[in-house]
């Protein structure tokens, strides 16, 4: 890792390696690894877990991505039973 990518909001591909896939993702981190290694990846960045977390409390959604989570987890054997 470069610099700590999870105090960032964004963060380019040159500056993510695979020890910072809990903070970008897999794909992100992989992309990191691709850019280091050398090989032929466009130019970009990844939004950070961090950016995701603000955005869903700013929109005010939080509460109600958590409570589908549950909803689903404990309908995981009743499809039926799954909110639309």
């Amino acid at each position: 890792m470069l610099h700590d990518v999870t105090s960032t909001l964004v963060t380019r591909f040159e500056d993510v390696r695979l020890g910072d896939a809990a903070s970008v993702g897999g794909k992100g981190a992989n992309l990191g690894e691709m850019t280091a290694a050398g090989l032929p990846v466009p130019p970009g960045f990844v939004v950070t877990a961090e950016a995701y977390l603000e955005a869903i409390e700013h929109a005010g959604i939080r509460g109600r991505l958590v409570d589908g989570f549950r909803a689903a987890a404990a309908a995981v054997d009743d499809p039926a039973a799954l909110p639309r």
